[in-house]
C-alpha cells in the first residue's frame, strides 16, 4: 500500500507541475485531458464554474476535441447559465466524491435539464463529474464525457478526488490572473476610448469609435445609436452598424424609420442594462419580435445622459444569448460619461449646422421668389428647396375673399392629391374660410398643425377629399403682408409626424417671404390685367373703327323697317319677341328680302344694341382663310401672317355676330364653327391662349337648310344649333301692299344722294312697280328706284327702268350703237355673272368657277374695275 501511495503522490506532483505550466485556460483543459487519459478512457472533458451566488453554472472552458462542438446549439450551450438546483448539478456539488451520470436515466424525463438532450444528440451517453473544492465551497465541477456506458472504473476515483483540489487551485489562479488582465485591458480600453471621444464633433467620427474601437473591447454583431428627439419624446435611429444583408431587409428599413418612445423599456438609471430579446418578446414589446426574427438574441442598452438630460441611447446586439459578460458591462459603464458627452456635442453641432442651413435656405428661397413674376412659377421655384428640410408631398397657397367668406387656391403644386379621380371636382372650386382649418390658422400668427384625426372631425367635402387622397397631416400658416391678411400657406404630408416643432418655426419665418411674394404677384397681375384690358379696348376701338368705316363705305346705314301688310306685321311681331333675348336667330328667305336689315333690327333692339354687330359673309370667304377670319390668328402662325389679327368672333364679343349666307359654308368649316358656337371659347390660329367670348348669333340663308341636311351638304348638328328661333321673311310679291311705301322711301333716299329734287312717283309708274313680279325682292326694288332717279329728266319720276323692258330712252331707233372699251365690257360681264350667281364668288356654282378664274384673281379684278354692291342686282 505504501508503494501505491508513493506512486499516486508522484503522479499528483507531476500533474500539479503540468498544470502550473498552463498559461491559458485552453492549455489547462488540454493538460487535464492528457493527464487523465493515462488513467481511464473518455471522449473529452469540460470545466464549469459557479456564479458568485452559486445559483448557476456556466462552461468555463470546453475541450477542443469535444463532440459537442459539432452540435448546432454548441454556441448556446457554451454560453448558457445552467441552474445548480436541477437534480444533477446540485448532487455533484454537494459531495467531494465523483458522480457518474448516465444520460439515458434522464433523457426521457419531461423535467430533464435542457442540456441533457444536447449531450445525447452529440453521441455521448455517460458523464463522470467531480466538484472542485475550495475554502469557501465548491467553485465548480470537472466533467468527463464518454460515448459508452459503464466506462468509468471506481478504482480511478481516489486519483480524481486527489486531483480535484489541485485543479480547483489552478483554476482560481487562472481566474485571478484573468481578472488582473481584464482590469488592465479595461483600463487600457477606457483610456483609449476616452482619448478618442475627447473633442468628437462629427457623426462620422462618433460612428467610427462605436463601430471599430469599441468593438475591439466589447465584441458584438450589430449596434444602433439612437438620439433622443425631445419634440416627440422618443428615440429615432441615428446611426447603425448591421449585417450587409440587413440593409435590404424590409423589416429593418421599417424599424430604421420608426420612433421608439423610450424604447418601451424601464430605464431606472444610466447604468448599462442587459436584456434577452426572448424575454422582451414574452413581455409583448412590439419591435422585439421583429428583432428576434432578425436573429438578435441579446441586447446591451446604455442610456446616454448629459447631466440630467437624456441625449440618446446606445444598443449593442449579439446573435447569442449570454454573449455579453459582466466585464463588458463594467467597461461600458466606465465610458458612459464620455459617450454621452460625445453624443451631446454631435447633437449641438448638428443643431448649429441645421440653423445655418435653415438661414441659407431662407436666403435661397427669398432669392428664388424675387425672380418670380407669375404665380405658376412660384411654387415650383421653392418646392424643391423646401423638401430638403421638410417632408411633404403637396403645397398650395390659399387666397381669401372676406366679402364672400370663401377662399380659392391661388397657386399649387399637388403631386399626391391630383392623382385622385375626384381631383377635377375640387381643382377650381371655392371653399368656406370657416372650414375648421383656415379659420383657425387665420386667428393666429403661428403655424397650426392638423393630424389625421383632427382633419376627420372637420366634415368638409374638400377636407374629406384630402383624406381620401392619402394625406395624413397638414400644416397651415396665414400669410400677412404689413396689415393685410392675404391667405394661407398649406403643406400636406402623406405620413404622421411629418412636421416637428422646429419645422413649424421654419414655416413661421417662411410665411413673411411668401406673403411678400404673393402680394407682389397679385399687384403684378392687376397691373398686367389693366394693361391687357387697356390694350384690348384700344384694339377693339381700332377694330370697331375700321369695321364701321367699312360698313359706312358699303352703305349699310339702314336703320328702320317698312311694312304694313299682314306678312310683315307677323315678322315684326316675332322680332319684338326675340330681340330682348340672347337666343340664336335663323333668318330664312329669298335673296333681297332684307335679312341683314332684320338682323340689324334685332341687334339694335337688344341689350347689345350699343355694341357691334359684326357681319361675316360665309359665301365670300375662301376655305383656307375661313378659320383665320372667324377666330383670328397670331403673328407667324402661317405663311403671310405678318401680324396678329382679331377674328370676327372676338370682335363681336358682348355684341352680335351675323353669319350671312351660312348655307354656303363648306362642310370642313362647319365643324370649326360648331365648336366655337357650342363652347363660346376658342384659340386663335397658332395661339395657345383660350379666348372666351359672349356673342349672340344671328344666321341668314336663302337656302332650304333642312333639304341641305337631308342631302348631306349641311351638318345636322350645326343646323339644330342655329335653328333656335327661325324667322322666314316673305318675298316682296307676297306683300305687294308695301311696295308704294318702300318706293317712296328709296325715292327720298337716292334723290338726296344724287342731288335731285324728285319728290313724286306718277301713278302710271307706280302701277308698273305693282305689276312687276320682283324676283330680286326689296333689293331689286331699291336698285330700280336708284337707276330710274339717275335716268329721270324732271322732278317727277314717271318712268321705271325695269329689267327686261325697253324704255323710251333705249329705243332701238334712237341713235347709233355705243361702243364700249375692253374694260367696260369685262366689267359688265363680271357684273352679269355675279347677278346670275347671287353674288357668290367661290365654291360650286360661284362666279370664279363660271369665269374659270382663281378666286384671288377675280377679287383683284372686282377691286380694279370698281365693282360694288350698288352695281349688282340679284
Amino acid at each position: 500500500m505504501d508503494i501505491e501511495n508513493e506512486k499516486k503522490q508522484d503522479l499528483l506532483l507531476a500533474f500539479h507541475s503540468t498544470l502550473l505550466m498552463s498559461r491559458t485556460k485552453e492549455e489547462l483543459i488540454t493538460n487535464i485531458h492528457e493527464q487523465f487519459r493515462r488513467f481511464f478512457p473518455f471522449s473529452h472533458c469540460s470545466l464549469l464554474l459557479c456564479s458568485d451566488n452559486r445559483t448557476t453554472l456556466r462552461p468555463y472552458v470546453i475541450d477542443p476535441v469535444s463532440k459537442l462542438r459539432d452540435h448546432p446549439l454548441f454556441n448556446w450551450i457554451s454560453h448558457h447559465d445552467f441552474a445548480v438546483d436541477d437534480g444533477i448539478n446540485n448532487v455533484v456539488l454537494a459531495t467531494t466524491e465523483p458522480v457518474v451520470i448516465r444520460i439515458s436515466d434522464y433523457a426521457d424525463k419531461p423535467d430533464a435539464p435542457t442540456h441533457i438532450p444536447i449531450i445525447r444528440e452529440s453521441g455521448l451517453n455517460e458523464v463522470l463529474a467531480i466538484s472542485l473544492p475550495a475554502e469557501s465551497g465548491a467553485i465548480g465541477m470537472l466533467c468527463f464525457f464518454s460515448e459508452n456506458e459503464n466506462t468509468f472504473n471506481p478504482h480511478v476515483y481516489p486519483i480524481l478526488q486527489s486531483a480535484a483540489p489541485i485543479i480547483a487551485k489552478s483554476t482560481v489562479s487562472f481566474l485571478r490572473q484573468e481578472e488582473i488582465r481584464r482590469r488592465d485591458a479595461e483600463n487600457e480600453a477606457i483610456m483609449a476610448l476616452n482619448n478618442r471621444l475627447i473633442g468628437i464633433r462629427t457623426k462620422e467620427d462618433f460612428r467610427k469609435i462605436i463601430d471599430v474601437d469599441l468593438r475591439r473591447y466589447i465584441p458584438y454583431q450589430e449596434n444602433n445609436l439612437l438620439p433622443y428627439v425631445r419634440e416627440k419624446q422618443a428615440y429615432r435611429m441615428f446611426s447603425y452598424d448591421v449585417l450587409p444583408e440587413r440593409l435590404n431587409d424590409p423589416l429593418f428599413r421599417a424599424m430604421a424609420n420608426h420612433d421608439y418612445p423610450d424604447m418601451n423599456l424601464r430605464r431606472k438609471s444610466h447604468l448599462p442594462e442587459l436584456t434577452n430579446v426572448a424575454d422582451l418578446v414574452r413581455d409583448g414589446i412590439p419591435w422585439a419580435k421583429v428583432v428576434y426574427q432578425m436573429g438578435v438574441r441579446q441586447m446591451l442598452h446604455l442610456k446616454l445622459l448629459d447631466g440630467n438630460e437624456v441625449v440618446g441611447q446606445l444598443v449593442l446586439m449579439s446573435h447569442h444569448e449570454g454573449h455579453f459578460t459582466s466585464a463588458h458591462i463594467s467597461l461600458l459603464q466606465q465610458i458612459t460619461f464620455q459617450l454621452a458627452k460625445g453624443m451631446a456635442n454631435i447633437l449641438a453641432e448638428m443643431e448649429i449646422r441645421r440653423r445655418d442651413e435653415e438661414n441659407q435656405l431662407l436666403l435661397e428661397i427669398s432669392s428664388a421668389m424675387n425672380s418670380v413674376r407669375e404665380k405658376r412659377e412660384l411654387l415650383p421655384a421653392v418646392k424643391q428647396l423646401l423638401q430638403t428640410v421638410l417632408s411633404f408631398s403637396d403645397i398650395c397657397i390659399s387666397c381669401y375673399d372676406f366679402s364672400k367668406g370663401t377662399y380659392k387656391v391661388f397657386a399649387r403644386d399637388n403631386t399626391k392629391t391630383q392623382q385622385h379621380p375626384d381631383w377635377k371636382s375640387v381643382e377650381a372650386a371655392e371653399f368656406p374660410i370657416q372650414d375648421g382649418m383656415h379659420n383657425i390658422a387665420l386667428a393666429t400668427n403661428e403655424p397650426v398643425l392638423f393630424n389625421h384625426e383632427a382633419l376627420g372631425r372637420m366634415h368638409q367635402p374638400h377636407i374629406e377629399f384630402i383624406l381620401r387622397s392619402g394625406i395624413r397631416e397638414v400644416a397651415c400658416v396665414r400669410l400677412k403682408n404689413k396689415n393685410e391678411i392675404i391667405g394661407s400657406l398649406v403643406l400636406l404630408a402623406e405620413h404622421d409626424g411629418a412636421f416637428l416643432p422646429r419645422h413649424l418655426s421654419l414655416l413661421a419665418r417662411l410665411s413673411h417671404h411668401f406673403a411678400t411674394a404673393v402680394s407682389n404677384i397679385i399687384a403684378n397681375e392687376r397691373i398686367e390685367a389693366q394693361l391687357v384690358e387697356i390694350n384690348r379696348y384700344k384694339e377693339q376701338l381700332e377694330d370697331e373703327k375700321h369695321y364701321l368705316q367699312e360698313e359706312a363705305k358699303a352703305g349699310y346705314s339702314q336703320n328702320r323697317m317698312i311694312g304694313t301688310g299682314p306678312e310683315m306685321q307677323k315678322v315684326f311681331n316675332m322680332l319684338s319677341q326675340v330681340s330682348v333675348t340672347n337666343s340664336t336667330v335663323l333668318l330664312m328667305g329669298e335673296t333681297g328680302t332684307g335679312k341683314e336689315l332684320i338682323a340689324r333690327t334685332i341687334h339694335d333692339a337688344s341689350r347689345r344694341g350699343n355694341k357691334l354687330m359684326v357681319k361675316v359673309n360665309c359665301a365670300a370667304l375662301p376655305p383656307s382663310l375661313v378659320e383665320s377670319e372667324l377666330l383670328g390668328h397670331e403673328r407667324g402662325s402661317f405663311t403671310g401672317a405678318t401680324e396678329k389679327r382679331v377674328g370676327k368672333f372676338e370682335l363681336a364679343n358682348h355684341g352680335t355676330l351675323f353669319l350671312d349666307e351660312v348655307g354656303e359654308m363648306p362642310l370642313e368649316m362647319q365643324v370649326k364653327l360648331l365648336r366655337a358656337i357650342q363652347e363660346r371659347e376658342f384659340e386663335r390660329v397658332g395661339g395657345r391662349e383660350t379666348i372666351k367670348v359672349d356673342v349672340r348669333l344671328i344666321a341668314a340663308t336663302n337656302r332650304d337648310l333642312q333639304k341641305e341636311v337631308q342631302e348631306g351638304r349641311f351638318r345636322s348638328d350645326l343646323f339644330y344649333r342655329l335653328n333656335v328661333f327661325p324667322i322666314v321673311l316673305p318675298p316682296l310679291r307676297e306683300h305687294q301692299e308695301d311696295i308704294p311705301a318702300l318706293a317712296r322711301f328709296f325715292l327720298n333716299k337716292y334723290a338726296k344722294n344724287v342731288g335731285r329734287r324728285i319728290n313724286r312717283i306718277t301713278s302710271e309708274a307706280m302701277d308698273e312697280l305693282m305689276a312687276y313680279t320682283w324676283p330680286g325682292n326689296v333689293r331689286e326694288l331699291e336698285h330700280v328706284i336708284e337707276r330710274s332717279i339717275i335716268m329721270a329728266t324732271g322732278n317727277v319720276l314717271s318712268e321705271m327702268h325695269l329689267p327686261g323692258r325697253k324704255n323710251g330712252s333705249q329705243n332701238k331707233n334712237s341713235g347709233s350703237l355705243a361702243v364700249k372699251t375692253f374694260e367696260e365690257n369685262e366689267r359688265s360681264h363680271i357684273i352679269e355673272i355675279l347677278n346670275k350667281c347671287n353674288g357668290k364668288i367661290f365654291g360650286p356654282g360661284g362666279a370664279a368657277e363660271i369665269l374659270d378664274l382663281k378666286v384671288g384673281t377675280l377679287n383683284s379684278k372686282i377691286k380694279k374695275l370698281g365693282i360694288s354692291k350698288l352695281d349688282l342686282n340679284y
